[in-house]
Order: C-alpha cells, then sequence, then structure tokens
C-alpha cells in the first residue's frame, strides 16, 4: 500500500512546478524543450503538533521536462527507496493529459483546468483519475489553485470502490523558487488515524537547466578559489585533472548539472564550513575518487541517481553533522571506501550494491552500532580497519565476504577499540589473512565464534579484551599463510 501512498504525492506533486512560462524558443523560434530540477528537496514527516519530526529527513531529485509546445510532460524522481518515471501526453489540443507511469503501476487521465494553450505551470489546477493496474482500485484528486497556494483533495478507493484513505493538503508558493507543501493522509495504515501524519516539503532553485553543450572536455589544473570559476564549469560533461575546493565560506552546493564525469583526481571538497549537500551532481555518473572531509553543515550527500563508478575511493572524514550516505546507493566497486570520524552517522544504508571494496577503514563514526549497510559486500581483499566505533554491536554485515579461488583473502584484518562490540559474528567467510589479525581493546568482546573458519594469518594480535574468557574458536590457525582451512 506503500507505493499507492508515493503515487498520491506524486501527482499532487503536480503543484510544484507552477512558475513561470511553459517553453523556451531555440533559435529558429521553435518550441525547445524546458527542463526544471528541483534540487535538495527535503521531506519530513510530522506528528500532528506539527513540531515532532518522525523519522530521518529525506531527499529527493525531481526533474520535469516538458517538450512539443506542452504536448508531452515527463516527471522523474530519485529518492533513497524510490525511482520513478511517469509520462503525461496531450490528447488533442485540450488540457486533458494521458498519465502513465513507466513501470506501468498506474494509468489514468490528467486534465488541467484552464483556456487551451494555457502553459502547464501557470494553470489554475488539475484534476487526475488514475488507475492502479493491480487492481487495487482507483485514485481521484482535485487541486486548485488560489493566489499563491494550492489546495490537494485526493481519495483512494478499493477494488469494490469503498474509500481506502484520503489526502488533504495545502502548497505555498513562496517565491519563484521555492514551494513548501503540507499534507495529511487519514485512515490508511500508512497513516493510521490516531498518528496522522503531516509532510512538508520544501524544494530550492528550480531554475531551467542551461544548454549543455554535446561534448565538452574541461581540464582543471589548479584549485577553485571563487564562485566564477566554479560557474565557468557549468557547461563541461567531462572534467579532467579534478575538481578541488578547500576552505571557502561561498561553497554550498555545487551546481554543475551538465557534468557527467570527473577523471584523474575526482571530486575533493575539504573544509567548507557551508555545504550542505551534492546537489547540482544529478548528472554525474563517473568519479576517479569522492573526498569530502570537514564539511560541518552537511547532514547529507544530496541524491546522485546516475553515480555508478567510482574509479579509486570514497572518503568522508569528520563531518560532525552528517547522518545518511544513500547517495552512494547505485556504486558497486571501490578501492578503498573510508568512513571516519563522523559523530551523527548511526547507519551505512545506501552502501548495500557495494560488492568488492579494496581497503575498508570504519572508523571514529560514535552513534554507528552495525555494519549492515554493507551487506552486499563479497570481497575484500586489502586491509580491514574498523576501530574506535564506540557504539558498534554488530559486524554481521559482513557475512557475506568469502575467501576463494576467485576471492583474496584479506592482507591486513584488524577490530580494535570498538567498546561495545559483544561477538565477530560476520568474519565466517574469512578463512585466511595475509597479514596481520589484530583484534584489540573491545571491553565487551565474549567470545571468537566469529573467527572459527580462519585458518591461517602471518601474525595474531589479540589482547585487552576486557570480557574475552578465552581464545577458543582459533584452534585451526596458524601462524604462517599456509593452505586455507575448510570451514567445518
Amino acid at each position: 500500500m506503500s507505493a499507492q501512498v508515493v503515487l498520491a504525492l506524486s501527482l499532487v506533486s503536480f503543484g510544484a512546478v507552477v512558475q513561470p512560462a511553459l517553453a523556451s524558443r531555440d533559435g529558429d523560434g521553435a518550441a525547445a524543450p524546458i527542463e526544471r530540477q528541483y534540487r535538495s528537496v527535503r521531506l519530513q514527516v510530522f506528528a500532528p503538533d506539527k513540531k515532532t519530526a518522525i523519522g530521518p529527513i529525506r531527499q529527493l531529485w525531481n526533474s520535469w521536462t516538458v517538450s512539443d509546445e506542452g504536448r508531452e510532460v515527463v516527471e522523474e524522481s530519485y529518492g533513497r527507496d524510490q525511482r520513478r518515471r511517469n509520462i503525461l501526453q496531450r490528447r488533442g489540443d485540450g488540457m486533458e493529459y494521458s498519465f502513465a507511469n513507466e513501470a506501468r503501476a498506474f494509468e489514468g487521465t490528467v486534465t488541467f483546468i484552464g483556456a487551451p494553450g494555457t502553459p502547464i505551470f501557470d494553470v489554475a489546477g488539475w484534476k487526475s483519475d488514475v488507475r492502479l493496474l493491480n487492481g487495487a482500485g482507483k485514485l481521484r484528486g482535485e487541486v486548485t489553485r488560489s493566489g499563491t497556494a494550492y489546495r490537494i483533495e485526493s481519495t483512494l478507493y478499493g477494488a469494490s470502490g469503498e474509500v481506502q484513505f484520503k489526502i488533504r493538503g495545502t502548497i505555498d508558493l513562496v517565491d519563484k523558487d521555492t514551494f513548501v507543501k503540507e499534507v495529511k493522509a487519514l485512515g490508511h495504515a500508512f497513516f493510521p488515524p490516531r498518528k496522522r501524519k503531516q509532510l512538508t516539503q520544501k524544494a530550492l532553485a528550480p531554475h531551467p537547466v542551461p544548454a549543455c553543450a554535446k561534448s565538452v572536455v574541461c581540464r582543471v589544473e589548479s584549485e577553485i578559489e571563487t564562485p566564477e570559476q566554479l560557474a565557468d564549469l557549468k557547461r563541461c560533461r567531462h572534467i579532467e585533472g579534478g575538481v578541488y575546493v578547500g576552505s571557502k565560506a561561498w561553497l554550498t552546493q555545487i551546481p554543475l548539472p551538465c557534468l557527467l564525469s570527473i577523471e584523474g583526481g575526482g571530486l575533493h571538497l575539504f573544509s567548507n564550513p557551508n555545504l550542505t549537500d551534492l546537489s547540482g551532481l544529478e548528472n554525474l555518473t563517473r568519479v576517479g575518487n569522492l573526498r569530502i572531509v570537514d564539511s560541518p553543515a552537511m547532514e547529507t550527500l544530496g541524491v546522485l541517481p546516475k553515480l555508478t563508478h567510482i574509479e579509486k575511493s570514497v572518503e568522508l572524514s569528520r563531518n560532525p553533522n552528517l547522518k545518511e550516505i544513500t547517495a552512494l546507493s547505485q556504486v558497486k566497486a571501490l578501492g578503498t571506501l573510508s568512513i571516519k570520524g563522523n559523530p551523527a552517522l548511526k547507519s551505512l544504508a545506501g552502501l548495500n550494491t557495494l560488492a568488492r571494496v579494496n581497503h575498508l577503514i570504519i572508523a571514529g563514526n560514535a552513534l554507528l552500532e552495525t555494519l549492515a549497510g554493507l551487506s552486499g559486500l563479497r570481497q575484500l581483499t586489502g586491509g580491514v580497519y574498523i576501530a574506535k566505533n564506540t557504539a558498534l554491536k554488530s559486524i554481521a554485515g559482513l557475512g557475506g565476504v568469502k575467501v576463494g579461488r576467485d576471492y583474496k583473502p584479506p592482507v591486513d584484518l584488524q577490530i580494535v577499540g570498538n567498546s561495545s562490540l559483544e561477538n565477530l559474528d560476520g568474519l565466517g567467510g574469512i578463512t585466511a589473512v595475509r597479514g596481520r589479525l589484530s583484534v584489540e581493546m573491545n571491553a565487551a568482546l565474549k567470545h571468537l565464534h566469529g573467527l572459527v573458519c580462519l585458518g591461517a594469518a602471518k601474525s595474531v594480535k589479540i589482547r585487552d579484551n576486557g570480557s574475552l574468557p578465552s581464545l577458543d574458536s582459533l584452534e585451526g590457525l596458524k601462524t604462517h599463510l599456509g593452505p586455507q582451512a575448510t570451514c567445518p
């Protein structure tokens, strides 16, 4: 049922794009497609008192493309747990559009209120009648405009016509670049009546995307010092040499909407006190390195829906308010993953697709309780350093890591100073360590059963684990790198 809630919120979000005019004109006077991107969209769910937040702040990225003088509208959005593409196509010369979800989950009609030819961004409202293709029913909605505000009414009907839940709310246009949407959904398991939740959405800087050249390769040789230097890169599709920005109070986001790749050095952002996220890089697909250090205003990386390749390393260090890293959810392999000194980070959610890492460093993240976000990891072939995560209770997220004919053992395995860690469950697939095994200063560690399959290591140091009664489970360990043991 939550997907239906998402659809309802999707339809009412049309109110986000009400200004300015529909289409621009290219050089020969023909209508050119307009694309508007909504970046740094923050969704927060509140309790009925409108003050108590329920759940974390969530990030979405939206783009709207209006083409052929308004005959087709394509809306795309990406978030932590959703990826959606809706298509509207005009029927005839009126204001009625067919509506379809690319995943073929919904289809129906959206009728905009206004005289024929009225730009969609200027309509007085709309009505929607959408059928859920799984047979679960229909969603009907109406949005009407009054000044700078829109009133939202939507109802979901079940297969037999019964009302399952209703959505009511408003969209307020704060200015040409900002809107705030507040929605209440009633009478549904996802929004229980006794816990009416309020959702507020704010979008910043919905500017038309600049014309991106078909092929522009820019060479960056030195650190970015001024906003003008960064603006000079707006039309670049590919950057060679790397982007380095450090200690710049003017930097709040990275507005490079045409950028597809940063080769060589990659993207390095350090000691920028007002950098809030990586908004503006929604089209980035490939980068050499990604390094974000000492960014006190950053709570989230933002949304990077197309980033799939990071050639070398990711470093996220000393970002005191960083709470989530789901922007990396499309990356499958890394040379080095280093997450250090982020005291507000509670979860590694967003790294579940990561399957191969050479070097893994997870250290000094005071609120991190588990490594569950690494559950997709299968290969660890370099050094593994998990240290000084004082709330860490479980490393079972490493349970998918294997050593075998195709997977080399890690060079080093160090589990040090994790004061809440009670066991090493999750290391059962590691049957050998090519270098050093260190298990030290884990005050709550009660046993070593997670190492029962370990058969070889070049050196071993197990000390100062105050609750560890014995070294049982290490009977098969050889202190030289010989044939790997077969785990019972």
